[in-house]
């Protein structure tokens, strides 16, 4: 995955690129994804901040693209680094799942479920909990 700077009439936007797709990464979808200790709980990596208090017509206002992080700035005045790795994790589409995990279906085939009589699903056995 590769990342691009585009500058249409003043206004900065960041593009990825990744198996032949491209992917705008709307500004306040990257505020809010902000990696630095200010904005997340140093244990939980719960947000500290309720990004429905962000102007919605927030923006860039500088944006630097090196090999392993992107360096931008936006227009509340607030600058963060993001590492190009942590991007690329919430962007490219997980590794799918197997049907079946140690003889249990997973959450890919559980949609397999819908359109199954009653019988049919009983004759699928599922362990039971040991909570």
């Amino acid at each position: 995955m590769h990342f691009e700077k585009q500058n249409r009439d003043g206004k900065i936007t960041i593009i990825a690129h990744a198996n032949g797709n491209r992917q705008p990464l709307p500004a306040l979808w990257l505020r809010e994804r902000a990696p630095t200790p200010d904005q997340l709980d140093g244990d939980t990596h719960q947000r500290l901040i309720n990004p429905h208090q962000f102007d919605v017509d927030l923006h860039l206002t500088a944006a630097e693209i090196t090999g392993d992080a992107l360096y931008l700035e936006f227009s509340d005045a607030y600058q963060a680094a993001y590492p190009s790795a942590l991007l690329a994790s919430w962007i490219e589409p997980p590794a799918r799942l197997p049907e079946k995990f140690n003889g249990v279906p997973t959450v890919r085939s559980i949609g397999a479920f819908h359109g199954l009589t009653c019988k049919q699903r009983q004759a699928i056995s599922l362990p039971s909990s040991s909570f």
